[in-house]
């Protein structure tokens, strides 16, 4: 995964399944990741096995996973289930294999409505998705705490929103496909408050300029902050 820092502000933006930073065009990658399980009917009052499956966004990783749910009659996931994740060759129910979990609402076998995702490194996403990719409003907490409020589109930040680091710095603006994009409020963590302009995920001379000289009357700020947009 390739790091760019920009310097001056401390905010990490990580966006993608989980939560790399996509083009929306290949948002949709990935394949039906088929097994043969024991379901309960209870109609018949017995259990058959059958041939069901989930929607697999990283099928090269050949992970197995196990489903608290229902099935449809096509053998896909429906309505609200528990999804988890291992690593290949794991036992069923070995927690330290563990590398991906979903509680929520899903749709022919893929994440649609509300639900959260939580990941091995502590990354988290709670909010709506649609077709498995996260679309509309969301919570997208980081592995190093930083914290993203807002609106999704294609699986990263886009619309209005608010992006608060782990040290407690925040900008409140507008995102352009996964990066801040136009005039925003940036807040440092002492409260105080000042116009930041972005544009294609860099910050503008002006204000860095501006910023500069409200650290500096500011003891025991940092003089500079790092925002790594991955």
């Amino acid at each position: 995964m390739k790091t760019t820092v920009y310097p001056y502000l401390s905010l990490t933006l990580v966006c993608a399944v989980i939560l790399a930073r996509e083009d929306p065009a290949t948002a949709q990658q990935g394949a039906w990741n088929e097994k043969t399980a024991e379901i309960w009917n209870e109609k018949a009052g017995e259990s058959t096995k059958r041939v069901v499956r989930v929607w697999d966004e990283k099928p090269e990783e050949e992970r197995q996973w196990e489903l608290r749910g229902v099935y449809s009659a096509e053998g896909v996931a429906v309505g609200q289930v528990e999804l988890t994740w291992r690593s290949k060759g794991a036992r069923p129910y070995d927690r330290e294999a563990i590398l991906e979990t979903y509680l929520g609402a899903m749709v022919d076998g893929k994440r649609e409505g509300e639900g959260t995702m939580t990941v091995i490194d502590g990354t988290e996403y709670r909010g709506e998705w649609q077709g498995n990719i996260q679309q509309g409003n969301g919570v997208l907490k980081y592995s190093n705490g930083d914290v993203y409020t807002g609106r999704f589109e294609k699986g990263v930040p886009h619309g209005a929103g608010i992006l608060q680091s782990a040290s407690g710095d925040k900008w409140k603006g507008e995102f352009l496909n996964g990066v801040p994009d136009g005039e925003g409020v940036a807040t440092l963590l002492s409260g105080v408050e000042f116009t930041s302009v972005w544009k294609d995920g860099r910050e503008s001379v002006e204000s860095v300029e501006r910023r500069a000289p409200l650290r500096a009357a500011i003891p025991g700020t940092l003089p500079g902050l790092d925002m790594a947009l991955t």
